[in-house]
């Protein structure tokens, strides 16, 4: 359980990192570090096959660990929600260029003029 639990933190803060991309370089460092100890904390406990394995010396490190995290995902969100990236909401500016099959009127049309 202890495994799979920080797996499946290592692997979303992974796909965080991926992610933020054209936010500013303070957020993706932020990012990156919340990822390094989410690293660390799989790390610690990749060995135990229990919560009884670890020592309490690293529950209580890995709990501060977490509180990190929980913080710093908070400033992230923070900064996303009043500095949403504006392409974010609306996607590209660049107009698409979208073909409409010609109607029967047109297709006569052409067949006249020729």
């Amino acid at each position: 359980m202890t495994r799979g639990l920080t797996q499946q933190l290592q692997t979303t803060c992974l796909t965080l990192v991926s992610n933020v991309h054209g936010l500013p370089q303070h957020v993706q460092d932020k990012v990156q570090q919340i990822h390094k100890t989410a690293e660390s904390i799989h790390i610690s406990f990749s060995s135990a096959n229990s919560f009884g394995d670890l020592s309490g010396q690293l529950l209580a490190q890995s709990k501060e660990q977490m509180l990190k995290i929980w913080e710093s995902m908070d400033g992230v969100m923070d900064y996303v929600l009043h500095n949403t990236p504006l392409n974010w909401m609306v996607g590209p500016f660049a107009p698409q260029l979208t073909e409409r099959p010609q109607s029967e009127e047109m297709v006569e049309m052409d067949q006249v003029q020729n």
